[in-house]
């Protein structure tokens, strides 16, 4: 049967309960090699909040120049490590968000489904290891293919219609957790489902009107929300 919907998905926060432990892996990280002070840092002071672009914006911000191809490797094997030994000795900080195993392979036939995410591909497969989820079959898009996340998206889009060979998609979604999903939908014009793991009352937090699930423990009401889908204005 012809593709004629697209879903993609996040993957932090989405798929998995990794943002918590990803923060603190890729904050140990700045500290090691970029500024010991760095305690933190929220998405709204990044131009794109993909893994890649904070990168350059922190050595901008504090070393005042970009980082170079090997300080950019160097970081990059010491925060896959550190994602890898916390696999190894705390496996309960890569669970698979309620439902997210059995929803990905509840689609329809019209139905194709696309991951696209602001982490790099080797943290990406590293989490959803983690979680369960097997994903081999499904296009993947990361902050190794694109500095921004729009063009992460597109890139998603762009490989799902290669996968099923057709040449638009009726109706594209993007489920995610985060303002900057938000955005970037906006920013596309996608129709967008929000998800906020550790907030069930719907359509309250950040996300807004856009907070339509807690989880995929309801797989009949969260086709119906992918149907219903719009784009945020902002």
């Amino acid at each position: 049967m012809i593709k004629t919907k697209l879903a993609i998905f996040d993957i932090d926060g989405t798929l998995t309960k990794t943002n918590t432990l990803d923060h603190i892996c890729y904050i140990n990280t700045v500290q090691k090699f970029i500024d010991k002070s760095l305690k933190t840092f929220e998405a709204e002071t990044f131009i794109h909040f993909t893994d890649s672009s904070i990168l350059i914006e922190l050595y901008e911000r504090f070393l005042n120049r970009m980082p170079t191809l090997a300080e950019e490797k160097a970081f990059k094997s010491y925060y896959f490590q550190s994602l890898e030994a916390h696999l190894e000795n705390s496996p309960e900080y890569f669970q698979a968000i309620k439902g997210a195993t059995e929803i990905l392979h509840s689609f329809s036939d019209e139905w194709a489904v696309a991951l696209a995410t602001g982490c790099w591909v080797e943290s990406a497969q590293i989490k959803l290891k983690g979680g369960g989820l097997d994903i081999q079959n499904y296009p993947l898009a990361t902050a190794s293919d694109a500095i921004t996340r729009q063009d992460v998206m597109r890139t998603a889009v762009k490989r799902a219609k290669s996968l099923h060979d057709v040449a638009n998609f009726d109706h594209i979604v993007y489920i995610g957790d985060g303002l900057w999903d938000k955005k970037s939908c906006a920013d596309l014009k996608m129709p967008f489902v929000g998800i906020e793991t550790e907030n069930h009352a719907l359509q309250t937090g950040a996300l807004g009107a856009f907070h339509l699930l807690a989880n995929y423990s309801d797989p009949t009401r969260f086709f119906e929300l992918l149907e219903q889908a719009i784009a945020p204005n902002v």
